[in-house]
């Protein structure tokens, strides 16, 4: 009989026993799985998490094949040869991957895998090691997520408005469907400067509401022109509301484009179309107040003076006051002729559509001064020109007469003098960069009040000592002169004494 003293021996399997139970400790410890395959795929190790996840009593799974007992069929041949091949040398190992697995009650989880080759003391591979992460609610959290981004984005390009998120900084970090289509001309959007794509500047708009947005955090609106301030072909009603952080800190804005083109177009015929109406009714007022009034006063002064005629036409001695009886007829029948011309010339500067160009201004104004005197033959009018060149081309048209007789004859018509005289002076101004032809009629007529010297290029006054109908042949002026981009004002001709008479000042652009 022999005896072997096996003491240190125990000593050493009890020293591995209670390392092996230590490191199954650990392993149940650990919040993933751990698992070992040998090189049949058969299990060799599970910690209890993996028993937990896929549902096993603790030791059920020790010697199963891996791939017949833990992966869905549509998963294990594919899966199984792939490791085959790890086993043979054939392909590097994969780190780290997903897939899923089945647990006992055919219930499918989702398993984040970390993968390492297990080798032998000669460095033989003899199966894998391996820790997974149970991220099935984290995979179905995803999805949801993903779901709802799709849904969100659906509603986002769905809308028949713009939606533009920017960052602090003005950058484009997302649009929606009708942006992407009104504005992308270079191929994409996000990460470009919004004044670059939408407005084609180079530094900010100065109007721009996400400017204010950004700096106030509050909603702002603005309308701005589409495509460009320089070329607007439309309008887009642009809302900019704050983007903000749990802290109330404005990181960026969402902008919310309208198109408005067809309102605003809408509102500009509607304007235009009440201005045309109120013209309209501003000029039937007037052609009644033409005939109630000055028709009417006419009317009554040749009546009168045909009265006065068949008084003194039957008296030798007074002959005199006869001619002085038949000359106010004649005026007043001027008058009238004069008042209808200008009636009819008004309602021609309401549909003025006749393009400008060059007139010789001197020679029209000449053919006035003759065609005036003849209708004047009875007065003593003297009618000088004071000019340093022989012609001034401006830009008018064929109304341009009617700008001078009117302006002759209103200085004719309103003077009490026996000998009229009018002066008319002509120079050139040159007023923001603009040159002009001026001209100055001065006359020694009954001058105009200061209080008046506005009112008379209208209708809306009847003032005692401003005789009715002035205002007619000079707003028929105005309008004219108007279109040509000039304008009238009257001055006294002896400054601070009105009644020393009137300088009416016109100018026109001159044409180069």
């Amino acid at each position: 009989m022999t005896l072997e003293n096996i003491t240190e021996k125990k000593k050493i399997e009890e020293g591995l026993k209670k390392e092996q139970i230590r490191a199954n400790l650990y392993l149940d410890l650990a919040g993933v799985i751990i698992v070992a395959l040998n090189k049949n795929g058969e299990i060799t190790l599970l910690n209890k998490k993996g028993y937990e996840v896929l549902e096993y009593n603790d030791g059920e799974l020790f010697g199963k094949n891996w791939f017949d007992t833990c992966l869905p069929s549509r998963f294990k041949d594919q899966v199984f040869e792939v490791f085959n091949q790890l086993m043979r040398g054939d392909v590097e190992p994969v780190e780290f991957y997903e897939n899923p697995v089945i647990t006992k009650n055919g219930k499918e989880k989702i398993i984040a895998w970390h993968n390492a080759l297990s080798y032998d003391e000669s460095k033989n591979v003899i199966g894998t090691l391996s820790s997974g992460e149970d991220i099935t609610e984290r995979k179905v959290a995803e999805e949801e997520l993903k779901k709802n981004e799709e849904f969100l984005q659906n509603i986002f390009d769905g809308m028949q408005d713009g939606l533009s998120i920017l960052d602090k900084d003005l950058n484009i970090i997302r649009v929606n469907y009708w942006m992407q289509e009104m504005y992308d001309r270079e191929g994409g959007l996000i990460g470009k400067k919004c004044y670059d794509i939408y407005q084609r500047r180079e530094a900010p708009c100065p109007w721009c509401p996400s400017l204010i947005t950004l700096d106030s955090g509050q909603k702002h609106t603005s309308i701005v022109p589409y495509p460009s301030e320089e070329n607007p072909t439309g309008w887009i009603e642009l809302t900019s509301f704050p983007l903000k952080q749990q802290d109330n800190k404005v990181i960026g804005v969402i902008e919310y484009v309208k198109n408005i083109t067809e309102r605003v177009n809408a509102n500009q015929k509607l304007k235009e179309s009440e201005e045309k109406y109120r013209s309209a009714y501003n000029r039937s007022n007037l052609y009644k107040d033409v005939f109630t009034h000055d028709i009417n006063n006419i009317l009554q002064n040749i009546l009168s003076s045909i009265e006065l005629t068949k008084i003194f036409s039957s008296d030798p001695k007074r002959r005199q006051s006869f001619e002085e009886v038949t000359n106010l007829i004649y005026e007043q029948v001027i008058r009238g002729k004069m008042l209808v011309s200008n009636v009819q010339e008004l309602s021609k500067t309401d549909e003025i559509t006749s393009s400008l160009f060059s007139i010789e201004a001197l020679k029209v104004l000449k053919d006035s001064l003759e065609s005036v005197k003849s209708q004047f033959t009875q007065k003593v009018i003297d009618i000088k020109i004071d000019s340093l060149q022989d012609n001034y081309f401006v830009k008018a048209n064929e109304l341009l007469k009617d700008v001078f007789v009117n302006i002759l004859t209103n200085a004719i018509q309103h003077n009490t003098n026996p000998f009229i005289e009018i002066s008319i002076r002509i120079s050139k101004e040159n007023y923001k960069g603009i040159q002009f032809i001026k001209f100055e009629f001065l006359d020694n007529g009954i001058g105009i009040p200061d209080s008046m010297k506005q009112l008379i290029f209208g209708r809306e006054y009847k003032k005692e000592g401003i005789p009715s109908g002035i205002g007619l042949g000079l707003l028929l002026v105005k309008r004219i002169l108007e279109f040509y981009k000039g304008e009238i004002r009257v001055e006294d001709r002896i400054k601070g004494n009105f009644t020393e008479g009137s300088n009416f000042i016109i100018t026109i652009p001159e044409a180069i």
